[in-house]
């Protein structure tokens, strides 16, 4: 006897993105867009709101200074568990 089926389980895994630029320099109210290579951003975000912001990978410059603009992804993978 086999007994139970196979069970897939999704899970959630963490891989580093890609991004098309590594820097920007942007004036106020300018705008450039960020794209990831590797995978699709699940969401953005950035370090000085003050500096710029971001929505979607369309950076927005808003004042002088740096900030860290930070794309996260998801990888989704596939477990699956045996019975014998």
């Amino acid at each position: 006897s086999l007994g139970e089926p196979v069970v897939l389980e999704g899970k959630e895994k963490k891989i580093p993105a890609k991004l098309s630029k590594s820097q920007l320099s942007l004036k106020s109210s300018e705008t450039q867009t960020l794209s990831v290579i590797n995978d699709t951003a699940k969401s953005w975000s950035i370090s000085n709101k003050n500096v710029a912001i971001v929505n979607n990978g369309k950076v927005t410059g808003v004042g002088k200074g740096t900030a860290i603009i930070t794309a996260t992804l998801t990888c989704i993978f596939q477990s699956r568990n045996f019975f014998f």
